[in-house]
Parts: C-alpha cells; sequence; structure tokens
C-alpha cells in the first residue's frame, strides 16, 4: 500500500508555508457541512453515548432515565482530554458541559440502542402503508362531523407511494489482505 504524500504546501507573498487552496477546496467537499465531531470513546465499547440538554425542559433528563439512559460517570470516559469539551460535574459523578452544566452525557448498551432504533424503523414503515392515514382521517372525520364527510373524504385519491428497502454489505477480506 503506498503512503500518503503530505499536502503540498506554497509560499504566500509574505513568505509564509500554506496549503493549496485545492487541497482545501478537495477537503471541504468530502465533508461539505464540516468536519464531522470525533466521537466520545467510552471504555466499554458495548456502550453508546449521547448527549442531553437541560435546557431544553426541566424534565429531559428525567424522560431521558425513563426511557433507559444513565449518567457517564468520570472512569467511563476511555480519553478525558478529548471528550469534545466535556468535564467531571460539580458533584463529581457525572460528565457535563456548557457553563450551567446544562449539556449531561448520557448512555446505554449498544444492542439495546439498536434494538429500539429497529422498533422505531418497523413502527414508521407500518403506519406509512398505502391508504393508512386516509382509513385513519376518513375514520375520524366519520367519527366527528358525521358519515357524509367520512364518504366526501373516502372518494378523494392516495397519489405516491410508499416503500422501504435495507440493502445489507458484506464486506470480505482479500488474499493480500485488504478489505474489498
Amino acid at each position: 500500500m503506498a503512503k500518503a504524500e503530505p499536502p503540498k504546501q506554497t509560499e504566500d507573498a509574505a513568505g509564509k508555508r500554506r496549503r493549496r487552496r485545492v487541497e482545501i477546496l478537495e477537503r471541504r467537499l468530502q465533508n461539505p457541512f464540516g468536519e464531522p465531531s470525533s466521537p466520545i470513546e467510552l471504555t466499554d465499547a458495548t456502550m453508546v453515548p449521547r448527549i442531553f440538554n437541560k435546557a431544553k425542559g426541566t424534565q429531559a433528563i428525567a424522560d431521558a432515565q425513563d426511557k433507559g439512559w444513565e449518567f457517564v460517570p468520570p472512569e467511563m470516559i476511555a480519553d478525558i482530554d478529548r471528550a469534545a469539551g466535556f468535564r467531571i460535574s460539580t458533584c463529581g459523578k457525572r460528565m457535563v458541559n456548557g457553563e450551567r452544566e446544562e449539556l449531561v452525557l448520557m448512555y446505554m448498551p449498544r444492542d439495546v440502542r439498536e434494538e429500539i432504533e429497529q422498533a422505531k424503523a418497523k413502527k414508521n414503515v407500518r403506519d406509512m402503508q398505502m391508504g393508512r392515514q386516509k382509513d385513519a382521517i376518513v375514520h375520524a372525520a366519520a367519527q366527528r362531523f358525521g358519515g357524509e364527510a367520512g364518504e366526501f373524504l373516502n372518494k378523494g385519491r392516495i397519489v405516491g407511494e410508499v416503500t422501504d428497502k435495507i440493502a445489507r454489505m458484506h464486506a470480505t477480506e482479500d488474499p493480500a489482505g485488504s478489505l474489498e
């Protein structure tokens, strides 16, 4: 495998060395909305972190705990210097950020989080099936405004179709040891 070449630099009018404008543009085109933030790594790779904002509402953290999220203790951070600006809270039991410690780092087991996400996706697909929304609207209109309103809405046509496809990719290793 060839080594990556260091970025070529040029000298400006003042004699300072700087990167070529083309290289900066190429890097920006790879991430047009800006560089992604670096993930916060936990000592236990089976756990996934997430940031919650107390400023959103007085119940935001309690709601997160009710949904299975737990506070990340300082000893659970793999590299505290690279923890995206998070620091140990004044109580010393959790990782926080912000002037008033309004951003709180919490975690959940990765497999549980993935199961929840899959359940959400299944429910969304089920709820978006053709005619399902229309049936719900017709039924609600008929109950509230009478049968004629339901019949009127039922005569309308739904245009479009909702589909869902899942693509699975498998990486295989070639004899040289690199992934294809």
